[in-house]
């Protein structure tokens, strides 16, 4: 059973990834603020990703091969049954470029207390933000290279020219609290009992997303019999 893209290879791509990490943060000392010593930590962090995967076909259709023949998909009373494989992308570059952005910013603080130089404890709280969107993008139609779009069944807009406005996909909020302490059994600071809490997010990578757009690469696919078989 093999894969025989007929009359060109399977879609060619360009794929354009931008990312934009500005962060700024800062340490405070205070060694006496309300009996005890602290060392503090803010910080901020934004980020801007988008995507742009620019992919095209010039033909679109293909069909698998079984044995060197075209009817990979026979039935048992059907041998001469195939299957015709079409992409939904434009036939030229440009002609369908699936964009996705993600916006996330970041504000932590932490507070490390230590008190009477045995005992420390490790508060902080981390808040999250972030944004998917599907920026304004448009789609061109496919090629019908064999005059058959309009005649195969199942298909509605996927191969035509369409546009699609700006679209939320999603927001996020979340808080992310953690705390800890240690403890100096001998004062020696060579033995001590730990011990933490904290709660965190997994990121929210734009992959996660890029493959829900309607522009992503797609295939639709049919069963046909021969009648010159």
């Amino acid at each position: 059973y093999y894969d025989a893209y007929y009359n060109n290879s399977p879609y060619q791509e360009i794929n354009l990834k931008k990312r934009i990490n500005p962060m700024i943060s800062a340490t405070i000392y205070k060694e006496s603020l309300f009996g005890a010593s602290h060392e503090i930590k803010i910080g901020a962090e934004y980020e801007k990703t988008g995507t742009e995967l620019d992919w095209w076909r010039e033909n679109p259709f293909y069909f698998h091969t079984f044995k060197g023949e075209m009817y990979a998909y026979p039935l048992l009373n059907v041998p001469n049954r195939s299957k015709l494989f079409a992409y939904t992308g434009a036939n030229a570059r440009g002609g369908s470029v699936q964009k996705n952005q993600k916006t996330s910013i970041g504000f932590y603080f932490q507070d490390s207390i230590t008190l009477l130089e045995r005992l420390t404890f490790n508060l902080g709280l981390r808040f999250d933000s972030s944004r998917v969107i599907y920026p304004a993008q448009s789609h061109r139609a496919s090629a019908d290279t064999y005059g058959i779009l309009d005649v195969l069944p199942g298909l509605n807009k996927q191969y035509k020219e369409y546009q699609i406005p700006q679209t939320d996909v999603m927001s996020w909020d979340n808080f992310s609290p953690r705390f800890g302490f240690a403890y100096d059994l001998f004062g020696d600071s060579k033995t001590s009992i730990r011990a933490s809490w904290s709660r965190y997010h997994e990121t929210l990578m734009i992959e996660y997303f890029s493959r829900l757009n309607p522009l992503s690469p797609q295939i639709s696919s049919w069963y046909w019999t021969d009648t010159n078989y």
